[in-house]
This record gives C-alpha cells, sequence and structure tokens, in this order.
C-alpha cells in the first residue's frame, strides 16, 4: 500500500512538472505500463487533484492529457513545503500557466514525448536515469529567469554521483526564419555579457529542428553568433524531430555546428559532480473537493457567451481544444494566403467544397475567420482576424507582433470609421492573380498525379543573401511541385502587364546574385525554377526579351497566364532565348510550345526538395 502511494505520488510530481503529460508519456517517466500509468492517473482524477483535456487536433488519435487543477495548488505547495507564490513561479502551474500551454499543445506534447523517451531509453540501457525534467514556468517576469530565453524545458540526467543538465528548444516548421536567428541572438546576449564580467554563464542548448532545412538555418545562426560573442560557453547541439521519431533522444546523432561528427547525447553535456538526491516517500494523497468545474467546460462555454468576455489567452486555449485538424488547415490556409475562395481553398486542400465551406462557418463563429465581398466577385474571399494571428503565433511560439510584421500570417486591418469593411491591398488585383496562379499550379499538379506540396507567400519567400546579407530578391510567392519524379521548386513572378523593363532588369540582375551565390538552399535543395505568369502575350513577350539577354544562365520559364487556366496539361510558352539580331533588322517574331517538363527538366531535378512549411 505503501507503495503504490509512493507511485501516486511520483505521479503527481510528474504532471506537476510536466502538464499536459498523456499516459504513455507518464508510462515512460514512472517506468510501467501504460495500463498502470492510465490507472495512477485516473486515481488522481478520482481525488481531485488531476484533470484532463482532450485537444480534437488529435483526430482519431487524440488523447486525454493530465494538468494540475487549480483547486489543488494549494495543498500542492503544502506538499512541496512552499507558498503558492514560489509554486506558481518555480512550478508550470497556475491556470495562466495552463492555458499558454493548452494553446500551444503540439510542443508541450512533444517535449514531453522526447523527455519520456529519454527516460525510457535510459532505464533500458542501465545507463544513468532521468532524474529531473521540468517545463519551464513562464510567470517569472524575465530579469528573474535562470533560464535562457526561448527554451521550453530543463531536464537533469544522473549517472552516478555525477549529473548533466541542458535545455530544449523546440521548433515549429511554421516559425519564420527570422524568428529562428532571433532566439540564437538571444542565447549568445547573456553569455558574452557573463563572459565580459567573469561570470559562469554555459548552458547546453538542445535544439530539435523542424528538417534539415531549419538544421542548416540553426547551424549558420549559431555560427555567426559564435563568431560575434567570441569565446563563450553556448553549447548548442542540434538534431531534427525526424531523428528523434526514429532513433530517439538518447540515440540520436546529436550534432554540433561547425562540425561534422556527430554524438550521442550523453557525450555531450557537461557532467558534474553532485551528491545523489534521497526520495524519502511522501504522505498519502487525501482526497480534494471539487470545488471548481472543469477546466474544459469553463473555456469551451465562456468564449460563445454573452456575459463577461474572456481573455484572448482563454479564447487561444479554447480553440486549440475544440478546434480538429481538418479545420485548423483551413485556418492555416487562410491567414497565410488572404483573399482565396472556397472552391480555391477545396482544391488547395484536397476536400470537397460543401465541407470546406462548413469549417469556413465554424471558424467564423469562433472570430478566428470571415468572408468579404467587393466588387466584381461574385463570392466570398476569406481572410482572417486578429484572433486568428494571437491563435497561430502561441502555437508556433512565435510573438503576434513579429508574426505581424514579417507578414507570414497576413490580417488585413478595418477601414478606420466605418466598421465591418477591411482596407483592400495596394496590388488587390495582383494578389488575386498570384492566388489564381498557384491555385491552377496545384490543379495541374493533382492532373498529374501530383500536389503542390509547399506555397509559401510574399514575405516568406524574400530572401536577403550576400555578407553581411545586401542582396534581396522578392518573388510573388514560392513552392514545391510534387510530381511522380520528385519534387521541383520554383519561384513565381506574376505581371499584370504593369512591369517596365527597368523594373524587369532589376529583378533578373537580383536572380543572377542569388542563382550566382547558390542563395537557395536555405530554402531548396536544388536551384528553383523561375516562373514568370504574364497576364497577356505583350508582357509576356516583353519579359521573354529580358530573360534573354542573360543568356540561358537564369533557370527561367515565361507563359501567359490564360494557358496557365485553361491548358494546364501543356502550356504555350514563350520561348525565352529569342535570337539576338540587330535592331530594325527583318524578322519574324517566334512563338513555339513547350511542356513543363521539357522547361522545368523534370527528370533531371533531384528528388527531395526540402521546404519551410508543408501544407
Amino acid at each position: 500500500m505503501r507503495q503504490e502511494e509512493a507511485q501516486l505520488g511520483r505521479a503527481l510530481d510528474w504532471v506537476a512538472s510536466l502538464p499536459l503529460l498523456g499516459e504513455r508519456e507518464l508510462a515512460g517517466l514512472l517506468g510501467v505500463d501504460e495500463r498502470d500509468a492510465r490507472r495512477l492517473r485516473e486515481e488522481l482524477t478520482r481525488r481531485g487533484w488531476v484533470e484532463t483535456v482532450t485537444p480534437r487536433s488529435g483526430g482519431l488519435h487524440a488523447r486525454p492529457l493530465a494538468v494540475v487543477r487549480e483547486g489543488a495548488l494549494s495543498p500542492l505547495a503544502d506538499r512541496f513545503g512552499v507558498d503558492q507564490v514560489e509554486l506558481r513561479s518555480a512550478w508550470p502551474l497556475g491556470q495562466a500557466a495552463t492555458l499558454d500551454r493548452i494553446a500551444r499543445h503540439e510542443v508541450v506534447q512533444s517535449v514531453n514525448h522526447l523527455l519520456a523517451g529519454l527516460a525510457s531509453q535510459l532505464r533500458a540501457a542501465g545507463d544513468g536515469r532521468l532524474e529531473t525534467a521540468c517545463s519551464l514556468p513562464l510567470s517569472l517576469p524575465p530579469d528573474e529567469r535562470w533560464w535562457p530565453p526561448g527554451v521550453e524545458a530543463h531536464l537533469k540526467l544522473r549517472d552516478g554521483r555525477e549529473c548533466g543538465t541542458a535545455f530544449i528548444a523546440w521548433d515549429r516548421a511554421g516559425a519564420p526564419d527570422v524568428h529562428r536567428r532571433e532566439r540564437v541572438r538571444q542565447w549568445f546576449r547573456p553569455a558574452a555579457r557573463a563572459h565580459d564580467a567573469g561570470e559562469l554563464y554555459g548552458p547546453t542548448i538542445l535544439v530539435v529542428c523542424a528538417g534539415d532545412r531549419e538544421r542548416h538555418l540553426w547551424e549558420q545562426a549559431v555560427l555567426r553568433e559564435r563568431d560575434r560573442a567570441g569565446d563563450t560557453p553556448v553549447e548548442v547541439l542540434l538534431a531534427t524531430a525526424a531523428d528523434m521519431h526514429r532513433d530517439g533522444p538518447l540515440h540520436a546523432a546529436w550534432q554540433t555546428p561547425g562540425s561534422a561528427d556527430s554524438c550521442h547525447l550523453q557525450h555531450w553535456l557537461e557532467w558534474r559532480a553532485t551528491a545523489p538526491t534521497r526520495d524519502d516517500g511522501s504522505e498519502p494523497l487525501p482526497m480534494l473537493p471539487a470545488t471548481d468545474p472543469p477546466l474544459r467546460a469553463r473555456l469551451v462555454a465562456r468564449p460563445y457567451s454573452n456575459r463577461e468576455g474572456p481573455s484572448h489567452r482563454e479564447r487561444a486555449a479554447a480553440l486549440a481544444l475544440t478546434t480538429d485538424a481538418p479545420t485548423r488547415t483551413v485556418l492555416e490556409w487562410t491567414a497565410r494566403h488572404p483573399w482565396l475562395t472556397t472552391e480555391q481553398l477545396a482544391l488547395l486542400i484536397n476536400d470537397p467544397p460543401p465541407a470546406i465551406e462548413r469549417r469556413l462557418r465554424g471558424l467564423v463563429r469562433r472570430g478566428v475567420v470571415r468572408g468579404v465581398r467587393v466588387p466584381d466577385v461574385d463570392r466570398d474571399l476569406w481572410i482572417a482576424t486578429d484572433e486568428a494571428l494571437r491563435v497561430l503565433a502561441a502555437a508556433d511560439q512565435v510573438p503576434a507582433s513579429r508574426y505581424r510584421k514579417l507578414g507570414a500570417v497576413t490580417i488585413p486591418r478595418e477601414v478606420e470609421g466605418r466598421p465591418g469593411e477591411v482596407e483592400l491591398p495596394r496590388a488587390f488585383l495582383h494578389e488575386l492573380g498570384v492566388n489564381g496562379t498557384f491555385t491552377a499550379l496545384a490543379g495541374l499538379a493533382r492532373h498529374r498525379g501530383g500536389r503542390l506540396a509547399v506555397w509559401r507567400n510574399e514575405a516568406e519567400s524574400t530572401h536577403t543573401f550576400g555578407e553581411p546579407r545586401g542582396y534581396r530578391v522578392r518573388p510573388d510567392g514560392s513552392g514545391v511541385l510534387e510530381l511522380d519524379r520528385g519534387r521541383f521548386p520554383f519561384l513565381l513572378e506574376y505581371d499584370r502587364g504593369t512591369l517596365s523593363r527597368p523594373q524587369i532588369r532589376a529583378k533578373l540582375l537580383a536572380y543572377g546574385r542569388y542563382y550566382g551565390a547558390d542563395a537557395w538552399w536555405e530554402h531548396f535543395d536544388g536551384p528553383p525554377v523561375t516562373l514568370w505568369v504574364c497576364a497577356n502575350y505583350r508582357a509576356a513577350q516583353r519579359v521573354a526579351r529580358e530573360v534573354s539577354m542573360f543568356g540561358g544562365a537564369l533557370p527561367a520559364l515565361v507563359i501567359r497566364e490564360s494557358e496557365l487556366h485553361t491548358a494546364p496539361d501543356r502550356w504555350a510558352v514563350v520561348r525565352p532565348a529569342v535570337p539576338h539580331r540587330p535592331h530594325g533588322a527583318p524578322g519574324r517574331r517566334r512563338r513555339r510550345g513547350h511542356s513543363l517538363r521539357s522547361h522545368v527538366h523534370l527528370g533531371e531535378a533531384e528528388p527531395g526538395a526540402s521546404s519551410t512549411r508543408h501544407q
């Protein structure tokens, strides 16, 4: 009986340290069977210490996740021997902390899964153990936090009388590249100050990157900051989420930036001799009165009531709990690519239009999406609201102001003095043309048995490069077509016939520097083709003549918009390589039709081009 109570106490300690803990993760941390973990969690729930929430985004695999009840904080503080103020500042507990973690539950669950896997692997190898792990409390003021900014959790491994510590930083695929670089800068700033003051500051930060492309970006950012800061003791180790799923955190190949060598996790940690901790057990957990309603009931009821309005934190948490994965996909598309129609969203997401319409109406009721009618367009154009910006920023752990500034999520502003009306972009027809182009590309890929795997908007596609990043290309969008023979990246330039020759030349010069510097590697595994889509034949000829001046040095494809929409299987391409002849010499204007395969060279492309975001 005493052993069962001790095990129940350890389960409570883990739920308090790692909120949103699933049964599978609790089993890995405790070293018990998953059925025993479920029994422990149910007993904690029966006694009033714990409650569960189940985010709908998990679909058929949605699992109940345990959190400490608000009414259990006072007896939990007595159990730990601290007051409630210290409890909320040392542990990730309290309503605000819980709501923040529900809003970004994907990251929280991923970190918990990593820590549980690490505990299981250490136990199976008989090579030390995971002594403690804690999701970092965010209630402390920034100047009182002892951990590096932008990390999610702290862990301590024990091997005999020695301990090794590290922090975990989880990378989201939807986060902008600028945000990744800023996180690295925040890690090295206090290190440089501590180094100048002769103080000790040497954290080890484990970065789980979204993919190989993101790992390259993290590596370059760390090397750049290391050169600026000089000899600082910050140790950053990189691995990908795929490495975690395949090998687990203990056996994954963690790599230090600037080195081709990779080792297992324990080889990188700095071990220090410490006295072992003692587990003296604990008093049996009493039954607590259920005085507060369940968290899910409070969150779901309040955002749509007509009484006191909920906070933004409550709304974000409620949306995270109640929005399923398909509806979340519709919200992502609408926020990152505004002014799409229902039919375009249906084609891009590959769902029937009635299903898309139903999900859009649900998002409208939640206040994160709205439909806009404009002159000469006989259907709703869908845009996201400020509430959607906060929800997506919380999920990707990016400040909402940074998301808005970078344009990764676009929220049209309301017209001042006219509630309900939104300002149309200055180049509104141009944006509609870009949307139509990408939708046609998606239809083309679908017709060939593939898909449009990636669509990045203008802000996400803008790329600065060179040292010190003095050059820039700004296409209207970029993406990756996934076809039967591989993945083929492209940059889109959409011309409604308004570009002058000097403007086209300036763009081509920028692309020449871009390809010459191989700057595309930050977004793709191979050089993308530059796809020029022109509104009419005259514009296409003007672009083609300017492209021909580069003598084939640029991988460019120039087509008319009408051919993109009416004959996607075989485009009538205006041939870029226009023969040179003296000014005024007689000659017949030449056109030639070519298939997409002949211009993009599908047979020569390398499969597996990486991307910033997979839709």
